[in-house]
């Protein structure tokens, strides 16, 4: 069969059709409702508060850990389903590297929380982000946010979901590297795809790195970042 700007829908197993306009439905991702308790609020991730401040990188390192335990309880249960054939064999380069590649970020997100840790310019930038996330988030007359209520018709606060702090995490350390020198630099050589279907939260990922990147690039180069441009 050949056609151009066309796809191909069935209804059921019998009945397959062409058509300008395919569907399909994608299930909604959610979050591990788990994780949500190792996710620090927003309040706690730009506090001015060391203590508080300090407690909040402590949970993002226990974030880490639960990620690292789901990894290895995933390699777990590949293994015995290759041992039982409910696998192919030619599936398992690919599983292996699929694992592989998940421990390697495991530790780019432990490596992202030591940085904040340990860099006075980051952990202000990374709190300054934070709170300018939940400065533009946490406002209930905005069309976009008044909707985000309770049951109880309260407003419900942004917290970060597993996934976007992750991302965040990641990436930040090779952002970060804006000298050659710089430890992290080969970070820029990574590219991170945030996949997830419209409505699960990509776009505050993105403006959480942005907002980070902008402010360490003003607190690192004071003089250079007073003329406004585009990085």
């Amino acid at each position: 069969a050949l056609g151009h700007n066309i796809g191909v829908d069935w209804k059921d197993t019998k009945v397959i059709y062409t058509t300008f306009l395919p569907e399909y439905e994608i299930p909604i991702m959610r979050p591990e409702s788990e994780l949500s308790k190792f996710i620090p609020s927003l309040s706690e991730l730009s506090s001015p508060n060391t203590k508080i401040f300090s407690n909040s990188l402590v949970k993002l390192e226990v974030f880490s850990d639960e990620y690292d335990i789901w990894i290895k309880k995933q390699e777990s249960i590949l293994t015995n389903r290759f041992e039982t054939g409910a696998l192919l064999p030619h599936l398992h380069d690919q599983a292996n590297e699929l694992i592989a590649s998940a421990k390697v970020n495991v530790n780019r997100i432990r490596e992202g929380v030591q940085f904040i840790s340990t860099n006075p310019l980051v952990a202000s930038a990374f709190k300054q982000a934070n709170l300018a996330i939940q400065y533009s988030q946490n406002e209930p007359q905005h069309p976009d946010i008044q909707s985000r209520k309770a049951e109880d018709g309260s407003f419900i606060e942004f917290k970060w979901r597993p996934f976007q702090l992750a991302f965040i995490l990641l990436n930040l350390k090779g952002l970060c590297a804006l000298e050659v020198e710089d430890d992290g630099r080969d970070g820029r050589n990574i590219v991170d795809l945030a996949w997830f279907p419209t409505g699960g939260g990509k776009t505050e990922a993105y403006f959480g790195l942005i907002a980070l990147l902008s402010f360490y690039r003003r607190s690192r180069f004071p003089e250079p970042e007073k003329t406004p441009m585009v990085h």
